[in-house]
């Protein structure tokens, strides 16, 4: 038995209907970039609850806390075990599942605060006239309550990628009810995506090459000792990967002083 409540006719509305489906569309594209494909994303279903229930059904969040206008800020709650996927597939990893842990490393957190600035970019583009200010970025188990007014809650699952977007229920019809047409993006889509993948084009991938791979025995590996040396044999083309994918052919050079890579050739569909 669900213990989510169906809701009503005044518990949401066309328009969040239709922020949360651009910002659907957004985190869709935003998950391509990171070669997690679409994460399961689809349509969000919405539900109305207290904040009290929706806490005690969600396991381990990063949440991110953004001011939207004066009075209505939205809460955004990605899955920890998601979010480690993501940065184990950033540096190069296969992305396998892990569990959540109590304390993140520096370059997990580093990763949690790329996203709060993309996220920043899509509740732009899902809000006109909102300057999306994001106010925290802490573990569930750490931030401090977010009590909205008489506890009650507006929340935007996201299929099974398992982020939600969770609104303060009283400040979200106050502010929609103001008047839909300026407070809600009713833009053509052709207008929306230009300005996603305006801000899908600012976002900086992971650039790698691996130079050599030797390779040694076990024996002769565990005779190795300090001051050692390995002989590396440089192959006349290297591969460059983006985010972990085959892009392009180089050779190995000198530019300015450093070492350079230049692209000989691309690998079909390295755009697709």
């Amino acid at each position: 038995m669900s213990l989510l409540r169906q809701p009503q006719n005044e518990e949401s509305s066309p328009a969040s209907d239709r922020v949360g489906l651009q910002f659907s569309r957004a985190l869709k594209d935003y998950l391509a970039t990171l070669d997690f494909g679409d994460g399961g994303m689809e349509a969000p279903a919405s539900h109305v609850m207290p904040f009290s229930h929706w806490q005690a059904m969600r396991g381990a969040d990063m949440l991110f806390q953004f001011r939207l206008q004066k009075k209505l800020s939205v809460l955004i709650a990605l899955p920890v075990p998601m979010l480690l996927r993501l940065v184990d597939m950033f540096y190069g990893g296969a992305g396998t599942q892990v569990e959540a842990r109590d304390a993140l490393t520096a370059a997990e957190l580093r990763f949690a605060d790329r996203m709060a600035a993309q996220f920043t970019a899509m509740l732009a583009t899902c809000w006109t006239g909102a300057r999306p200010v994001l106010g925290a970025v802490a573990l569930s188990s750490e931030a401090k309550a977010f009590r909205p007014v008489n506890d009650a809650v507006l929340v935007q699952d996201f299929a099974a990628a398992g982020i939600a977007c969770v609104y303060p229920l009283a400040a979200l019809r106050a502010e929609v009810g103001q008047s839909e047409e300026t407070s809600i993006a009713a833009t053509p889509d052709a207008e929306w995506s230009a300005r996603v993948n305006a801000a899908a084009l600012s976002i900086r991938l992971p650039v790698r090459t691996i130079f050599a791979r030797p390779e040694i025995s076990v024996a002769k590996l565990m005779a190795l000792q300090p001051g050692d040396i390995i002989p590396l044999l440089l192959p006349q083309h290297v591969p460059v990967t983006v985010g972990g994918r085959h892009f392009a052919q180089g050779n190995v050079g000198e530019a300015s002083g450093r070492v350079a890579i230049k692209i000989e050739n691309m690998t079909q569909g390295h755009l697709a």
